[in-house]
């Protein structure tokens, strides 16, 4: 567990294996201290990135059948759940089923019930959900109990106050969320330092909103910020490096500084492939990033390479779901539509389109210009009425 504190996963992972082999030899596979070790264990792994979901909801059934849902490992279950859960409108009832009873559980059964983690995710789930009014009051109750409880640097006080900057966001209030995004990167940095990949959230937001409003001169320098943070805190395997470079390289694109974020997409790509292998998820997200970097400058025949490449891999995991090519299919959609190949898009489109409406936890914004570009293809065919 130490090791996991200063981010070295691969040797805390090695001790809580062995530790897991002794607890079942010595207790067997269902006693409190086993199910600990399978807790512990059940972390974001680069190479399975489909897996972690799956290992934690797994894990949570077991702790339920196991010891009823007022134990303290079931809670602790139910929050890694809610936590990794990836969640589509589908899931949506259920996802706030469970959190909203694994709160009620935290009040009644501890004592503090003090852990503002599920109620953060939730404001989270209710934010991405456009229910703007509901999320904002529960993230401000949720900011308030954890400055009480952990003091104004704590955590869940700048996870919350960025909930609240998406929602003034989403409302149009954009000084009121570039406000907020800047008083969190000050707390973070003072809480987390300055290489944590924590610290580098806040700053990524800030720079996308910078973007959102076409302050892309100030955009640049804080997206620069961002992926320098995150490449030293955890380097390819850090969950927001690939974000923070594709909003690097969007605006150096729209500043004519195009071969700069070739230059960028194609090192990030090589080290994807070199440290996560060629058929890896976030190798094929690179595929996509290039693409629309190389589409920007009008060289759409590799464009057109990558982002088949990558919609093809990416097919190939989270089948349940299917919305992880929705990126990628887009590209590719928007790139033969480029070539003049409108009834080759429409189907990349569709795709692209079902993709992001599958997933909740996803930036709403994005929906309708994709739904633009869909129509205008579909007009290029004739089809009005479509």
């Amino acid at each position: 567990q130490s090791f996991a504190t200063i981010g070295r996963d691969a040797e805390s992972l090695t001790h809580l294996r062995r530790a897991l082999e002794i607890r079942q030899e010595l207790f067997g596979d269902e006693d409190p201290l086993t199910v600990e070790c399978l807790l512990a264990m059940a972390r974001p792994d680069p190479a399975r990135p489909d897996e972690w979901e799956r290992v934690r909801r797994q894990n949570w059934e077991t702790c339920l059948r196991l010891f009823g849902d007022r134990h303290p490992l079931t809670f602790w279950a139910a929050k890694d759940l809610i936590v990794a859960w990836t969640v589509t409108p589908q899931e949506a009832a259920e996802f706030e089923q469970l959190a909203r009873r694994t709160i009620a559980v935290q009040k009644q059964a501890f004592d503090p019930p003090y852990d503002p983690a599920v109620q953060s995710f939730l404001a989270n789930f209710l934010m991405y959900s456009q229910r703007l009014d509901e999320a904002e009051s529960l993230a401000r109750k949720t900011m308030e109990m954890a400055q009480r409880q952990g003091g104004p640097d704590d955590y869940w006080v700048g996870f919350n106050n960025m909930v609240l900057a998406r929602v003034a966001r989403y409302r149009g209030d954009f000084a009121d969320a570039e406000h907020r995004y800047r008083n969190t990167i000050e707390l973070q940095k003072r809480a987390q330092g300055r290489d944590n990949e924590l610290t580098a959230i806040p700053i990524l937001g800030l720079g996308r909103l910078l973007y959102g409003v076409g302050r892309f001169e100030e955009a640049e320098p804080v997206l620069r910020e961002a992926l320098d943070m995150n490449l030293r805190a955890k380097g390819t395997a850090g969950h927001y490096t690939p974000r923070c470079l594709h909003e690097l390289c969007r605006v150096l694109s729209l500043t004519g500084k195009l071969d700069e974020a070739e230059k960028l997409h194609r090192q990030w790509l090589s080290d994807c492939q070199r440290d996560l292998g060629p058929n890896h998820a976030e190798t094929f997200n690179a595929m996509t990033q290039l693409a629309e970097v190389l589409r920007n400058g009008g060289r759409n025949a590799e464009a057109e390479s990558f982002a088949r490449m990558a919609v093809e891999g990416l097919r190939g995991y989270d089948k349940e779901k299917k919305d992880l090519p929705a990126h990628s299919a887009k590209t590719l959609a928007c790139v033969l539509s480029d070539l003049g190949r409108h009834e080759e898009a429409v189907p990349f489109f569709a795709e692209a389109l079902a993709g992001f409406r599958n997933q909740i936890l996803v930036d709403r914004m994005i929906i309708p210009g994709l739904q633009l570009q869909y129509g205008l293809c579909l007009t290029s065919l004739g089809r009005y009425a479509d």
